[in-house]
């Protein structure tokens, strides 16, 4: 058995919104040009997708595999894929927290704030309130965070990360900065 990573074509749009939607993902903006498959004997068994939003961000989503050939790297391939072809930007992604870890092999890290582009920021409180039917039907939700991975390597804080730099509950790997003066009560008059 040969998992072979290509792009998609016109003839996968059907399998490539069937894996999406058959792991309940935001089945919306499903565009085939976007697009990187695992495939199996002419059988799409994972699929990525790199993303440009309105607001001109990037943004990576729809990373699924088929159950039964999770464990096997495939996920890791389709990202490599993709992000290869992602070029010079800033490249997003709304994440369950508990796969943090998995992205910073790939130069993601904890990004909040303003600096989040408004799609991204849309896309989150989407998967938040999703995360809430879903407990309210008795399935457990997934606790969603943001990351990006900078082109430029550098993530630059935004005001929002200085104002909570202090904060003990910032995500894991988040920038850090002291505190900003004109934020606090020394400069009001």
């Amino acid at each position: 058995m040969t998992i072979s990573i290509r792009p998609a074509t016109a003839g996968d749009q059907a399998a490539i919104t069937a894996l999406v939607k058959s792991e309940h993902l935001n089945p919306t903006d499903l565009d085939w040009r976007r697009f990187t498959l695992a495939v199996v004997d002419d059988a799409v068994i994972g699929a990525v997708q790199v993303r440009r939003n309105r607001d001109g961000s990037r943004e990576l989503g729809s990373l699924v595999v088929v159950p039964a050939m999770r464990g096997q790297k495939i996920a890791g391939r389709l990202i490599d894929a993709a992000l290869a072809t992602a070029g010079g930007e800033d490249i997003w992604i709304v994440t369950p927290a508990a796969f943090v870890g998995h992205y910073r092999k790939w130069g993601f890290s904890a990004a909040w704030g303003r600096n989040i582009p408004l799609a991204v920021r849309l896309h989150h409180r989407l998967g938040r309130s999703m995360a809430v039917v879903s407990w309210l039907k008795g399935r457990k939700g997934k606790n969603l965070t943001v990351l990006v991975r900078p082109a430029s390597g550098v993530l630059f804080p935004s005001a929002g990360a200085i104002r909570h730099a202090a904060c003990k509950t910032r995500p894991e790997g988040a920038f850090r900065a002291p505190p900003a003066p004109w934020r606090g009560n020394t400069y009001r008059s």
